[in-house]
């Protein structure tokens, strides 16, 4: 997954999320344990999804709840102005 909208349209709807290995967002994904990495390869790729959809639906809905959590507990634009006014404040 490119670019960082679509991972939070991915969190905004509860959905476990497929992200480019050695970027901010895989980072963020393995972090949150709300989906899977995979590297910037086709043929990897289908593997990957191949793999998400082969995982039991526990673990599926667990990706959701933590994709969803996530995006209304931290990364949401309550917790941003809260972030920018207290960057501001430190000035």
């Amino acid at each position: 997954l490119g670019p960082y909208n679509r991972l939070f349209d991915a969190m905004a709807v509860g959905r476990p999320v497929i992200a480019t290995s050695g970027t901010d967002n895989a980072d963020m994904v393995e972090t949150l344990h709300m989906g899977v990495v995979s590297r910037y390869d086709i043929e990897e790729f289908k593997g990957t999804v191949r793999d998400l959809f082969s995982r039991p639906r526990s673990e599926l809905d667990a990706m959701s709840t933590n994709a969803y959590g996530a995006c209304i507990g931290e990364f949401n634009w309550k917790s941003e102005a809260v972030r920018l006014v207290e960057a501001y404040e430190t000035l």
